[in-house]
């Protein structure tokens, strides 16, 4: 009887060991998948960053406004050295001086 009780809980021992190595495969497959969907999606950004970057330089120049301020990494990588030059802030070119707001304005008052 001793020897059917220790045969059985090896047996179930041998069971558990076997069912959490298959958890812990598991686990790590979706640890592995994890991994490559954010290396995916941090590629992604970075090459949607980049395009948008571009995009507002063209943009910049295209309206004939002021440089468009570099990030670090763009200033490390100019091979110019030109990039530490200050950057004229764009919205000095609009004039506010008309505007009004809650109770000094009056829609009926538009000039």
């Amino acid at each position: 009887e001793a020897e059917e009780i220790i045969a059985s809980a090896k047996d179930e021992t041998a069971n558990k060991v076997k069912d959490t190595q298959a958890e812990i495969n598991t686990e790590e497959q979706k640890l592995e998948t994890a991994r490559k969907n954010t290396a995916e999606f941090i590629a992604h950004v970075a090459k949607l960053y980049q395009s948008q970057a571009r995009a507002l330089a063209e943009l910049a120049k295209g309206e004939k406004l002021a440089p468009v301020q570099q990030t670090e990494d763009a200033k490390n990588t100019n091979a110019t050295g030109k990039g530490d030059a200050p950057v004229e802030d764009a919205t000095r070119k609009f004039d506010f001086g008309e505007l009004q707001f809650g109770t000094e304005y009056d829609p009926k008052d538009v000039k």
